[in-house]
């Protein structure tokens, strides 16, 4: 396997990480930070607008319609494209 120059590597580095930030770039519309206690779900729904949930203690699960659950644990987070339909559900337990 070859190794690309030094100078090279560096540039393909700043190729990569100029690629990140131009993809992960968003505008804000508007926000809050609600509290989902045990037990609720957000029901089946499409937003406008990305959604970014992220749980911060206990457990969730994260469906997307024709994926598989998503399950994850506290500092988990999930983004959902706009107009894609979803739900969010913190269970009991």
């Amino acid at each position: 396997m070859s190794k690309l120059p030094a100078a090279d590597a560096a540039a393909a580095d700043v190729g990569v990480a100029r690629l990140v930030a131009d993809s992960l770039r968003f505008h804000w519309f508007e926000g809050g930070v609600p509290v989902i206690p045990a037990g609720y779900s957000t029901g089946w729904r499409v937003m406008p607008m990305g959604v970014v949930a992220v749980l911060l203690a206990g457990e969730g699960v994260v469906e997307i319609e024709d994926q598989p659950p998503r399950a994850g644990g506290a500092g988990v987070a999930s983004c959902i494209p706009a107009g894609v339909l979803h739900r969010i559900t913190h269970p009991v337990g």
